[in-house]
């Protein structure tokens, strides 16, 4: 892309390249939906088991993602906002709470924002990833960044090598339509997909009464149960995997042998 000295300067936030990856999160969901969490994400640690309730991915909720590149050394932080995009932020370190977009660029283009963009280091080392509702300190970074067991056990590793030999495994998979449209943000509504059946922040309405006589009370038992969500949904990325695929293959083009990204 060029731009004229004397036009609009292109959006720093979302047009820049590198190695793009996309990260998601596992999310608690009542059991009964035909969509389950797919075999190349299932984590090191079984879930835990109980009735009524299964697990899905779903877009990151707001907070900080921070990454060490193992070869120099070095911190990246994003703040992620309430929609689940991803700020790249000038220092790790200080990395600024995000609720929601405040770029005024004539040339942003939000679907950018749902992936990361890496730095070059991600290709000569492996590199460490940590998604946290609270910003890490100078001295958490230094402990993750000094101690190679405390961050195995934090952290989500991506190898070197994954870039050049995708595998869907070890909880890292390579891009496409197809496992895009296993994260709940992705899909198209129907069984499947809680986002209709699970609105966020849905009404409260009251469910109990009192009563002249014992028990002194009574109550709906109908609906005890799953009502909505406390995060919102990513709602633009409803049914927009593709677009999300071609966003991914123009930032992060060239990262691998096969002119394909990651996610």
């Amino acid at each position: 892309m060029t731009t004229s000295p004397l036009g609009p300067k292109p959006c720093s936030h979302c047009q820049i390249s590198g190695p793009a990856i996309l990260p998601v999160r596992y999310a608690v969901v009542p059991a009964g939906l035909s969509a389950s969490v797919p075999a190349w994400v299932k984590p090191d640690t079984p879930f835990p088991t109980g009735d009524g309730y299964d697990y899905l991915l779903r877009a990151l909720r707001q907070g900080f993602v921070y990454v060490y590149y193992e070869s120099n050394r070095q911190w990246e932080g994003w703040s992620v906002a309430e929609d689940g995009s991803l700020w790249k932020q000038p220092s790790a370190a200080y990395a600024r709470s995000q609720k929601k977009s405040d770029c005024t660029m004539p040339y942003h283009n939000p679907t950018n924002l749902e992936m990361l963009i890496l730095s070059p280091a991600a290709l000569k080392g492996n590199c460490w990833i940590a998604f946290t509702s609270a910003k890490w300190r100078t001295g958490t970074l230094e402990r993750y960044g000094s101690d190679a067991n405390a961050r195995k056990k934090r952290m989500q590793c991506v190898e070197y090598w994954q870039w050049t030999t995708p595998a869907n495994e070890q909880r890292v998979a390579q891009a496409s339509v197809e496992v895009l449209n296993e994260i709940a943000d992705y899909m198209t509504p129907g069984p499947a997909c809680p986002v209709l059946t699970l609105p966020y922040n849905p009404p409260v309405r009251r469910i109990s009464r009192t009563d002249s006589a014992s028990p002194w009370f009574y109550f709906d038992e109908g609906e005890v149960r799953a009502q909505g969500t406390l995060t919102p949904w990513s709602r633009r990325r409803c049914e927009q995997a593709q677009r999300t695929i071609d966003a991914m293959q123009k930032q992060g083009a060239g990262v691998n042998r096969y002119d394909k990204p990651i996610t």
